[in-house]
C-alpha cells in the first residue's frame, strides 16, 4: 500500500506538468526582435523618420511632443512605443518565417487620456501586407491584449507592421510577440 500512494502522486505530477507545458500549441521562442522595446530604442524595427513613433519610459519628457511628460506606462519592463499625436507613425519588422508553418501574433495596446480625451485616434496592424485589425477612436481602461492565431506567412520573410496616431492623447504598444506553431515541419 505504501508504494501505491507515491506512484499515484508521481503519475499525477507528470500529468499536471504535461498539461502545463502543452500550452497553446505555439513555440515559446519569440521571433520578434526587441518586441518589448527594452533596448530603449527601435533596435530590430524600421520606422519612419523623425517623430513617427518613439520609445519612452513613463514620466519621461517627450521632445517630439513639445516636452509633454509621457503618460503611457509600459505593459511590462521599462519601455513602450508611443505613436505620435498628429500624422500616423509606422513601425515594422521583417520576421523570418516558413511558408509551410502557421504563426501566432500577440501584442498589448493602450489608449491614454491625458486630460484632452481619447479621440480622434487610429491604429492598425498588418501581417504580410494584409490588415489584421484596424480601428479608430479606441478607448481603453488599461492595456488590452490582441492575439491572432494560425497566421499564414507571406514567404520566407513576413513584414509585421503597426501604424497609429492619437491627436489629443497617446497610444501605447508593448510586448509584441510572434511564435511559430509547434510540431509543424521546418522545411
Amino acid at each position: 500500500m505504501r508504494t501505491l500512494v507515491p506512484t499515484f502522486v508521481r503519475i499525477a505530477l507528470i500529468a499536471c506538468c504535461a498539461l502545463l507545458f502543452q500550452g497553446t500549441g505555439f513555440a515559446q521562442s519569440n521571433l520578434v526582435i526587441n518586441g518589448g522595446f527594452e533596448t530603449g530604442d527601435f533596435a530590430g524595427w524600421t520606422t519612419s523618420s523623425g517623430c513617427s513613433a518613439i520609445v519612452a519610459s513613463f514620466g519621461e519628457p517627450l521632445e517630439c511632443f513639445g516636452g509633454f511628460i509621457n503618460q503611457v506606462p509600459p505593459h511590462s519592463g521599462t519601455w513602450a512605443t508611443i505613436f505620435p499625436q498628429e500624422a500616423p507613425g509606422t513601425i515594422s519588422q521583417a520576421i523570418t518565417t516558413n511558408p509551410r508553418a502557421s504563426y501566432e501574433l500577440s501584442f498589448w495596446l493602450i489608449a491614454v487620456d491625458n486630460g484632452f480625451g481619447f479621440s480622434p485616434n487610429s491604429f492598425s496592424v498588418s501581417w504580410g501586407g494584409a490588415t489584421l485589425f484596424s480601428a479608430t477612436n479606441i478607448v481603453t481602461s488599461g492595456y488590452l491584449e490582441f492575439r491572432f492565431v494560425d497566421l499564414v506567412p507571406a514567404g520566407d520573410n513576413t513584414v509585421l507592421s503597426f501604424t497609429g496616431s492619437d491627436t489629443p492623447a497617446a497610444l501605447g504598444l508593448d510586448d509584441v510577440s510572434v511564435r511559430r506553431k509547434r510540431g509543424e515541419k521546418s522545411e
